[in-house]
C-alpha cells in the first residue's frame, strides 16, 4: 500500500513565524499568519554609490563585490582611471598606460584585461591588470574599438567591433601571451555586449551598422559561432555578464536610450520585471546573471550612476542621505558629537542673530537649545558623546584659541588648556573621548600649518614628539586615541594617515581632494565616513574601511565647513548639519546617513 507522502509528496514546515535565515527555495506554512509561504528570486534593482568621475564607454570586468572599471570617455576628455567595486562603493586603483575609451574587458579584479579601444585613434592595445596596476600585454593583430569580450587573462576572447571602416565578425582568441585567429561570427556588428568563456561565449546585440540596434545573439564553443534566439528589444551599448546558459543585459540604445533588462536562459530571451531606473547606454557592466553591476554610461550627459541588478528574495535598501530637522539657525564651523539619535552641535558662525556659543541637542528628527557654551567657538574640533563630549581649539577672533571645554549632557565645563603654540589649533584634526583626545596639526603662525601633535588625558594636553609626516589644517578625523584616523586638509587633500597613540602610518587616499573636511568626517578607524568639502566635494561622501576609501552615496546639500557626527556607532548612521553653501555663506540644513541594509522577505504562495 503507498503511504501518503508517496501520495501526497514531501511534507510542508509549519512554523509560527518565517525562518530567519532561510534559503532559496524553502516552503513553508505561516500558522500566525495563515500563509503559505516561500523564498523566491526577485529581480530588482538598487542605487549603489556612484563612480568618483562621470564618464561612459568604459571597459569592465570581474564580478560582485570583487569587479572592476577602466577607461571610458569625459566628453571632451578620455579617461585612464581605474575603479574596484567593493560591494557598495568605488575605489581608486591604477591608472591605464594607454588612455581610451571603447576598450573591452574581461576576467577577474585582480587578473583583468583590456583590449583595443579607440583615443581617437582607434588602438591595438592590450593591457593587463593584476589588481593595482596594468602592465602592455600582445597587442591585437589590428586596432579596432566597441569589441565584445569573454573569459579570462590567460584565455580571453574578442569579437566584433569597428575598425574605422568596418563592422567587423572577426575572432581572435587570446591565451595571455599571444593571439590566434579564431572563425568569424555569423553577423559583423560594434558595441556589442559579450560574456562566458573561451570556449562557451555569448555575443549580444550591438550595432550591424544601422539602426535600429541588432537583437542578435550568437553562440561560440571554442571553434564555431552559432546563431541564437534574438533578444526581444533592439539594443546596443548595453551592459551584460553571465555565462552560455544563464546571462543578463541591460540599457542600451536602439537607438534612444532605454532602461529594459532582459534574461537569458540557454535557449531564449524573457523580459525581466527589474528596469534601471536612469536610462543610459555605454555603460560598464560586471557581475553574473543574478547579480550584475551597471555603473556609468551616457543619459543626457556622461553620469557616475550605479545600479546593482540581483535575482534574490533579499530585498536590498540602498544606503542614502536623507532630510533630517533644520538646525535652528544657519551655521558653519562649529563643534559636533554624539549619534544620529542623541548628538550635539556647539558654537560655529551662526546668522543673523550670531550666537556662536549656542548648543543645540539632536534626537534624530529635531534640534533643542540648551545651556550654551560659556565662550563663542568655531573652527575647532570635537569628540565624545552627548553625555561626555569634548571641544578644543577654536578660531582665534571667535574664542580662545587654545580653551577645551568638557559636556556631561547638560552643563559645559573648563578642561586644561591647549600648550600655547600660536595661532594652530584652528581647524586641527583629531579625535577621541572626553578623557583621551588627540589634536594634530592647525592653522599655525606663521601660515599656513603646523605639525605638532597633543594628547588630552581628561584633564590637561601633553605634546606627541611624533609630529605629522607634513603641516597641514583643515583635516576630518575620529576614531581613539590608539585608533585615530585623520584625512585629507588643505595642504595634504587627499592622504590619510592612521595614529596607533605613538606614530602615525600612511594609508588610503581619497578619491576626491578635500581640502576643508573638519567635522565632516566621523566613525572609527575601520568604519568612518566623510561628506562635503571645498569645489568639487561639495556633495561628495566616501567611507574607509580601514585600507581603503570608497564611494558613498552623495548629499543632497553641497556644503563645506559642515559638521557631523556618530562617533561611536560608525559610518552606518549618522547626520551632517550646517556648513557653507556657496554662494550663500551658511545653511541649517541637516542630513541624516543610512547606509546600506539587505532583508529577507518571504513570498505569499497565492492559489487564486
Amino acid at each position: 500500500m503507498s503511504t501518503y507522502r508517496e501520495l501526497r509528496g514531501l511534507k510542508v514546515k509549519y512554523l509560527a513565524a518565517d525562518p530567519d535565515p532561510g534559503a532559496a527555495g524553502d516552503v513553508w506554512y505561516n500558522s500566525t499568519t495563515f500563509e503559505l509561504k516561500a523564498f523566491v528570486g526577485r529581480a530588482a534593482f538598487h542605487s549603489s554609490s556612484p563612480l568618483s568621475t562621470a564618464r561612459t564607454l568604459l571597459g569592465a570586468f570581474g564580478t560582485v563585490p570583487a569587479g572592476a572599471v577602466t577607461g571610458g570617455d569625459k566628453g571632451p576628455a578620455r579617461a585612464n582611471e581605474t575603479e574596484e567595486y567593493n560591494g557598495t562603493g568605488w575605489v581608486s586603483s591604477g591608472d591605464l598606460n594607454t588612455t581610451r575609451k571603447a576598450g573591452s574587458g574581461t576576467g577577474t579584479q585582480t587578473a583583468g584585461v583590456l583590449f583595443g579601444g579607440s583615443g581617437p585613434p582607434d588602438v591595438a592595445d592590450t593591457e593587463e591588470y593584476d589588481g593595482s596596476s596594468w602592465t602592455a600585454g600582445e597587442d591585437l593583430p589590428a586596432a579596432r574599438a566597441y569589441i565584445g569580450s569573454a573569459g579570462t587573462q590567460t584565455a580571453g576572447l574578442v569579437a566584433g567591433g569597428w575598425d574605422g571602416t568596418s563592422y567587423l565578425t572577426t575572432t581572435q582568441e587570446y591565451d595571455g601571451t599571444n593571439f590566434a585567429d579564431g572563425n568569424a561570427m555569423n553577423q559583423g556588428r560594434y558595441n556589442l555586449s559579450g560574456c562566458g568563456t573561451q570556449t562557451a561565449a555569448l555575443m549580444m546585440c550591438g550595432y550591424p551598422g544601422s539602426y535600429p540596434a541588432a537583437k542578435y545573439t550568437e553562440s561560440y564553443d571554442g571553434t564555431n559561432w552559432t546563431a541564437e534566439s534574438n533578444s526581444n528589444a533592439h539594443r546596443a551599448s548595453a551592459a551584460g555578464d553571465g555565462t552560455t546558459t544563464a546571462a543578463v543585459i541591460a540599457g542600451g540604445e536602439a537607438p534612444a536610450v532605454i532602461t529594459t533588462t532582459e534574461t537569458w536562459d540557454g535557449s531564449s530571451w524573457s523580459t525581466s520585471p527589474a528596469s534601471l531606473s536612469t536610462a543610459r547606454k555605454g555603460t560598464g557592466g560586471i557581475g553574473t546573471s543574478s547579480n550584475l553591476v551597471v555603473a556609468g554610461g551616457y543619459s543626457t550627459d556622461e553620469t557616475a550612476i550605479t545600479e546593482e541588478y540581483s535575482l534574490s528574495f533579499d530585498v536590498v535598501t540602498a544606503g542614502a542621505w536623507s532630510s533630517g530637522g533644520n538646525l535652528p539657525q544657519d551655521s558653519r564651523g562649529g563643534g559636533s558629537f554624539g549619534t544620529q539619535t542623541a548628538g550635539v552641535y556647539v558654537g560655529g558662525l551662526q546668522y543673523p542673530s550670531d550666537t556662536k556659543n549656542r548648543t543645540d541637542e539632536y534626537n534624530g528628527s529635531s534640534w533643542t537649545n540648551v545651556n550654551n557654551l560659556p565662550t563663542n567657538y568655531s573652527n575647532g574640533n570635537s569628540c565624545g558623546t552627548l553625555t561626555a563630549g569634548l571641544i578644543f581649539g577654536s578660531q582665534q577672533n571667535y574664542g580662545v584659541e587654545e580653551q577645551t571645554f568638557e559636556y556631561d549632557g547638560t552643563d559645559w565645563t573648563a578642561g586644561g588648556s591647549l600648550p600655547d603654540i600660536g595661532p594652530a589649533y584652528q581647524q586641527a584634526g583629531g579625535g577621541g573621548t572626553q578623557t583621551a583626545a588627540v589634536a594634530c596639526g592647525g592653522y599655525g603662525d606663521p601660515p599656513p600649518g603646523v605639525a605638532n601633535v597633543v594628547e588630552y588625558d581628561g584633564s590637561s594636553w601633553s605634546a606627541n614628539p611624533n609630529n605629522l609626516p607634513a603641516s597641514n589644517y583643515g583635516q576630518a578625523g575620529d576614531g581613539t586615541s590608539t585608533a585615530l584616523w585623520i584625512a585629507g586638509g588643505y595642504l595634504v587633500t587627499t592622504a590619510t594617515l592612521e595614529f596607533d597613540g605613538t606614530s602615525f602610518t600612511s594609508s588610503g587616499a581619497f578619491a576626491s581632494a578635500r581640502p576643508s573636511g573638519t567635522g565632516a568626517g566621523y566613525g572609527p578607524q575601520t568604519n568612518a565616513i566623510v561628506s562635503g568639502g571645498d569645489a568639487s566635494a561639495g556633495l561628495v561622501s566616501e567611507q574607509y574601511n580601514g585600507t581603503a576609501w570608497a564611494t558613498a552615496p552623495q548629499m543632497s546639500t553641497a556644503r563645506k565647513y559642515g559638521n557631523g557626527a556618530s562617533r561611536s556607532a560608525g559610518s552606518t548612521t549618522g547626520w551632517q548639519a550646517g556648513g557653507a553653501t556657496p554662494p550663500n555663506p551658511n545653511t541649517n540644513n541637516t542630513e541624516e546617513f543610512t547606509g546600506e541594509t539587505s532583508a529577507e522577505t518571504a513570498s505569499t504562495i497565492d492559489f487564486d
